[in-house]
């Protein structure tokens, strides 16, 4: 009997001092192992069972540096939508590359203009601003910053109204504090989970998905 007191006087004086440090929340994930969750609503639930093209402008710079990073965003974007979203058909990358080739001014194009000569219902467009390794100003501080505009268009309205959702500066920072002295092999792996922290940011904006309240 005395030691079944002694363990909730432990527990409840616990209790006071992550009251006092964390909340009512937090206090109940450490006590119980539980953990509150809050449903987040899509964004823009309307993608599945239609198809989608996923077509990326990037920034001249990053262009220059990176030459590849329209079609390698782009895939993962594909892979990840065609994971969490039911029925989604993501137009071939290989099209919208040969499309981007064929028509230079594809970039002053009307979005439903190229959502038509693609065969797809919307088109999903990312406009890449920052995609880096390494701080700026810096040889040996590896942390990676990905930031992107992105807008979907519905390829069936007309171009004044065919922007159906937008989002500002979705950016992903990875690490969050760089670490000075690692070696260069370090900047592909960093850069490679920002890229997937982003595309994962990104393609909950349209499902439903739930959020660990402790975690806000």
């Amino acid at each position: 009997m005395k030691r079944k007191i002694c363990t909730l006087v432990v527990l409840f004086s616990a209790a006071v001092m992550l009251l006092a440090v964390g909340g009512c929340r937090h206090t109940l994930y450490v006590l119980f192992g539980s953990e509150e969750k809050r449903d987040i609503p899509a964004e823009f639930g309307e993608l599945p069972g239609h198809s989608v093209a996923i077509v990326v402008f990037s920034d001249p710079q990053v262009q220059y540096e990176f030459p590849m990073v329209g079609m390698r965003l782009a895939q993962r974007i594909a892979v990840e939508m065609e994971s969490k979203l039911k029925k989604v058909r993501i137009v071939e990358q290989q099209r919208v590359v040969k499309f981007q080739a064929q028509n230079l001014s594809w970039e002053v194009m009307d979005k439903t203009a190229i959502g038509k000569a693609l065969g797809a219902d919307y088109v999903m467009f990312v406009s890449i601003m920052r995609y880096t390794n390494r701080d700026a100003g810096s040889f040996n501080l590896y942390r990676a910053n990905i930031a992107a505009e992105v807008s979907l268009y519905d390829s069936g309205k007309s171009e004044h109204e065919a922007m159906v959702w937008q989002t500002g500066d979705l950016s992903v920072t990875h690490p969050k504090d760089a670490s000075p002295g690692q070696t260069g092999s370090a900047a592909e792996r960093i850069l490679n989970e920002a890229e997937r922290q982003f595309v994962e940011l990104l393609v909950k904006k349209f499902y439903d998905h739930h959020k660990d309240a402790v975690t806000e």
